[in-house]
């Protein structure tokens, strides 16, 4: 049980003495200073405080400490006197009034995060923004109530890519918004609480155990072995038609590689791409580590789009930011998507069909090994992943049988 004494031990030039506070606690000693100065004449002749103003600030002081011991609580044993000391100075000298900009504070945290994240992490703070109508929130007003109603207005809001008039946001863009604000809140109690010392300066969990939309299954975005034959076929490429066709192709026969892995990765060792999928590699142990053996019929696409400075693919020479490259393959993919029988044709098609092909009769990979040609993000398997050294071997089989049911014979 800690202990409080007043003590002004030391007498200034002009007489006068700053007022402190002594704790006792586990043993050791440790003191506050008050900020109360008592004048030369605030003393009786034996050296004892006798000015009733400055004797109720003072008890009023000592009863703030030991609230400050009674909000502690349970912590309250696992701390000496110096980390008790710390504690009760942030309860009454301002922990009470923590202030925090949390939309600025979550723009912060976005700035450390890669782009790709980091982009959505705007759009769900600039969504908070819009719901609120404000710039900035304190971190105070993010409770259990606010944060539901962000979750329905999300739900509802109309999906800014289709405009005003367009569908709701799917459930999978409402937890992402929402993962992200959570984690921006977590770590704002990281940064400026302190469980040890008993400080708390960020005390709620506003974004545990919210009700989330469900979660629409997604469109498949797969095309059969027809369509991607007639991709393949395709003599009427024309402008960015004939890049878009073959980052397309690229994509599908090295295990649907996206957009950003073809503009960054290493040129080709005996025969073997080896990168880290920038969309994974941080939310993975292992870093996400993707090997792909080029198969055969592909050799001389990968030769034509050799690129320079050790990167596989020439595509960085014109495009150098991986959104305006996505977004140009796919504005290419329009019309050869409308040839080829597939209107609506995109980039990531390429790797839902390489997906769908493994997974069917034609090939009959099983859903481990699929899983782990993508090299997705998964929580149940992330320690797992850490420590299993894959046989790559297993998946090239699997892509070479993939890519077999094609005839790669006009690709040039």
């Amino acid at each position: 049980m800690a202990t409080f004494k007043l003590e002004y031990p030391y007498r200034r030039k002009d007489g006068s003495r700053a007022i402190r506070v002594r704790i006792n606690h586990g043993g050791k000693e440790a003191r506050i200073a008050s900020g109360i100065i008592a004048g030369e004449g605030d003393f009786t002749r034996g050296g004892k405080l006798k000015n009733p103003a400055l004797l109720v600030a003072c008890d009023d002081l000592v009863k703030r400490c030991r609230q400050a011991c009674n909000e502690i609580g349970p912590a309250l044993p696992g701390l000496d006197a110096t980390a008790l000391a710390r504690a009760i100075v942030a309860r009454i000298t301002g922990g009470d009034a923590f202030r925090l900009d949390f939309i600025a504070f979550a723009r912060k945290v976005a700035s450390t995060r890669s782009a790709g994240t980091g982009k959505l992490y705007a759009s769900a703070i600039n969504a908070l923004a819009r719901y609120t109508g404000r710039d900035s929130l304190d971190i105070g007003e993010v409770n259990a109530p606010l944060v539901q109603g962000f979750i329905d207005f999300l739900a509802s809001e109309p999906s800014r890519r289709s405009g005003a008039t367009g569908d709701a946001k799917r459930g999978r863009a409402v937890s992402l918004y929402i993962a992200c604000l959570k984690a921006a809140h977590n770590e704002a109690k990281r940064t400026y609480n302190d469980e040890g010392a008993g400080i708390i300066r960020v005390p709620f969990s506003p974004f545990r155990d919210r009700r989330l939309p469900v979660e629409r299954i997604p469109v498949k975005r797969a095309v059969s072995l027809e369509v991607l034959q007639r991709v393949i076929d395709d003599r009427k490429l024309s402008g960015v038609e004939s890049i878009a066709r073959d980052a397309f192709l690229l994509s599908f026969a090295l295990l649907g590689m996206n957009s950003v892995d073809l503009l960054a990765c290493p040129a080709p060792v005996n025969g073997v791409i080896s990168y880290n999928r920038a969309k994974t590699r941080s939310r993975r142990a292992d870093g996400a580590p993707v090997k792909v053996r080029v198969e055969g019929c592909i050799d001389e696409l990968v030769e034509s789009r050799r690129g320079k400075d050790g990167f596989a693919f020439n595509f960085r020479e014109r495009y150098t930011r991986p959104d305006t490259f996505n977004h140009a393959i796919n504005d290419g993919l329009k019309k050869i998507g409308e040839r080829a029988g597939a209107p609506g044709l995109t980039f990531y098609a390429a790797r839902h069909s390489w997906a769908t092909i493994a997974r069917s009769s034609l090939v009959k990979a099983d859903k481990a090994t699929v899983h782990e040609a993508l090299c997705h993000s998964d929580p149940a398997t992330r320690i797992t992943d850490a420590y299993i050294d894959l046989d790559w071997s297993v998946v090239w089989e699997v892509n070479s049988k993939v890519t077999g049911l094609l005839d790669w014979y006009s690709i040039l």
